[in-house]
């Protein structure tokens, strides 16, 4: 059933964290990636994150799945159940569930899913596909997930999908990269679901485009990858993202609960966090509204089983609203948005700030609680009780000793602080 397009703010709510966690009840939620350490003829696109960030990197986004959680306070038979890899920080676990955000949850390898799926009669919810003989496990399928999250089908998801040309790596010459990029930069995308920044090159010469391409033409050849690569040139405007949720149970709406900027690397493509504005219909014009609608109504074309939380990277420019990079998932702005819903209703303070952030501190061996003890006072409810800010975690590597910190604030001078603060107080304690 299409959405409403007569008055496309009329079909955008504004869920509360309650009522999202309503939508993730009986589930198996995971932040699992289906990586190069899972599967290693995946290496080549999805390369396994402890090799590429370190060792204890795989943690991080598992551990913001706590985000998701149905709470300690779910009914047995209501509650989701979050699965962790085996091996992470139980100290962070103990604070998750000390604020109030982390219930039902199980630590369990990957290979694990399926045996749980089946004990828990319960389906699961990832951020990344499986594969397809699992989809009678899975929320969704392998398929919409590998559709969705490839970039070269943008253009079948979004109208509002900024300018890009699908070239065959097999017959593409440096003219497409002139023709693209009028002698300015062209961004080379892949199309085997890459993230994190895997999936996008910067190319700024001819000599460098015939370099990426025989390199992607050799990886193609011996992996068996897709010959298609998305080119994209320059866009001049700001980098902004939306997320909603939608599920099949509400076809006529989505619940919108994350408008954002994005901040990018200094590589110019790899994810740096998100600042994150209130979400009200104040702060959402119907343009913007009428984009997530054009992108739900082309889901559920797709897919009408399609679930979960949905997120498009976007520019507005002076000619309107470019979108540039899909998902159909959770993301690392999912928790950020979530951490400042769960503040709004536990205060019962609207319209809060969020921002992600890493503190590259680093105390190696350090259990969570150990690694927080210094910035006590700045986290969690009773700090904003005080200060109306506080952080929150997002992730943490306890073999790295660091992590991610949310930070919450009332107004946009009192969240920097904060996070000033927690940055130098753990950067003082540097081993």
């Amino acid at each position: 059933m299409p959405l409403e397009e007569s008055d496309p703010l009329s079909s955008v709510e504004f869920p509360n964290y309650s009522e999202l966690q309503k939508n993730l009840n009986n589930l198996i939620i995971a932040n699992f990636w289906n990586d190069g350490d899972v599967n290693p003829s995946r290496e080549v696109f999805r390369p396994a994150f402890r090799r590429k960030n370190g060792a204890g990197s795989n943690f991080n986004m598992p551990l913001a799945a706590s985000w998701l959680s149905s709470g300690p306070g779910a009914s047995s038979k209501e509650t989701n159940i979050v699965a962790f890899p085996k091996g992470v920080d139980e100290t962070f676990l103990a604070y998750m569930r000390s604020i109030g955000v982390l219930g039902e949850h199980d630590a369990i390898d990957f290979e694990d899913f399926p045996r749980i799926a089946v004990e828990t009669r319960r389906k699961i919810y990832n951020v990344d596909d499986f594969t397809d003989d699992w989809d009678d496990i899975s929320v969704n399928s392998a398929r919409t997930l590998r559709y969705v999250n490839t970039k070269k089908y943008l253009r079948e998801l979004s109208s509002y999908a900024a300018p890009d040309t699908i070239v065959d790596l097999r017959k593409t010459t440096v003219h497409d990269f002139f023709a693209v990029g009028k002698g300015d930069t062209v961004y080379v995308k892949k199309n085997n679901t890459e993230n994190t920044g895997n999936g996008v090159l910067i190319c700024k010469t001819a000599d460098q485009y015939e370099a990426i391409v025989q390199e992607l033409l050799s990886e193609a050849k011996e992996h068996h990858l897709d010959f298609d690569i998305v080119l994209q040139s320059r866009i001049e405007g700001t980098n902004r993202s939306f997320q909603y949720f939608m599920t099949p149970d509400q076809p006529k709406s989505i619940g919108m609960m994350a408008l954002s900027y994005q901040h990018i690397e200094k590589d110019g493509k790899t994810y740096a966090g998100s600042d994150n504005v209130p979400v009200s219909a104040e702060n959402v014009d119907a343009n913007l509204a009428a984009m997530m609608l054009d992108m739900a109504t082309k889901l559920r074309a797709l897919d009408s089983k399609v679930f979960g939380f949905v997120m498009c990277d976007y520019f507005e420019t002076k000619d309107g609203l470019l979108a540039f990079d899909p998902g159909l998932r959770p993301t690392g702005n999912t928790a950020t948005a979530l951490a400042r819903m769960f503040m709004e209703e536990q205060m019962r303070e609207p319209h809060l700030l969020s921002s992600l952030t890493f503190i590259p501190s680093a105390r190696p061996e350090t259990s969570f609680k150990n690694y927080t003890k210094p910035i006590d006072a700045l986290m969690g409810p009773d700090a904003f009780v005080k200060e109306e800010s506080c952080v929150l975690p997002w992730g943490y590597n306890h073999l790295q000793g660091n992590g991610l910190f949310i930070g919450i604030g009332k107004t946009q001078e009192k969240l920097q602080a904060v996070l000033a603060e927690v940055s130098r107080t753990l950067l003082s304690h540097n081993v």
